[in-house]
């Protein structure tokens, strides 16, 4: 049997990869398991069974009720009293720009409803970052930003052929016999 604070490999204790475990005890009923050891310190307090129907700051894996998903959105936690809760996921998360646009107009959002980033920050959810719209306006939006961009790539590469044309027109011109 492990003693507390006693460090293993992964693979020393039957499991993959190369993560360092501690035998560490739950702190809510004390049951001993090994954890996964993150900068040092246990990544877990409690045992599954006592974290399990645990929400919000009682929960030991609770970070505040906002993530940014990998995606590059934030999620903000509502509790289901509140009056946005409506528009959350089945975990009680809503999308922080939808909300900040919710709020607001003091309102739910319709779920047709998009909200643009207009300077295509996802995780920039100031208020004057944000614009309502549809699905299409959105993807209208979206066609007429890349083509834009497109246009004026294009047009930076011309003046830039113009100016070099130019330089050549103002060069004199060398006399006929003459060798360059």
């Amino acid at each position: 049997m492990p003693q507390i604070d006693e460090t293993k490999n992964a693979r020393e204790i039957g499991f993959k990869g190369s993560a360092r475990f501690i035998w560490h005890p739950c702190e809510g009923c004390g049951k001993e398991r090994w954890v996964i050891l993150i900068k040092g310190e246990p990544s877990f307090s409690y045992c599954c069974q006592c974290t399990n129907g645990k929400l919000g700051a009682s929960n030991s894996r609770w970070k505040g009720g906002r993530y940014k998903h990998p995606s590059g959105y934030v999620y903000i936690y509502l509790y289901s009293g509140d009056f946005f809760y409506w528009m959350a996921n089945h975990q009680g998360y809503v999308l922080e720009h939808r909300l900040v646009m919710a709020r607001h107009l003091g309102r739910n959002l319709q779920p047709w409803e998009v909200i643009h980033h207009k300077n295509g920050i996802r995780d920039d959810n100031r208020l004057e970052n944000l614009r309502l719209t549809t699905d299409l306006g959105n993807k209208q939006i979206h066609y007429f930003e890349t083509k834009l961009n497109q246009l004026l790539g294009e047009n930076k590469n011309l003046r830039q052929e113009i100016g070099l044309l130019q330089l050549e027109l103002r060069r004199p011109m060398p006399k006929e016999g003459t060798c360059l």
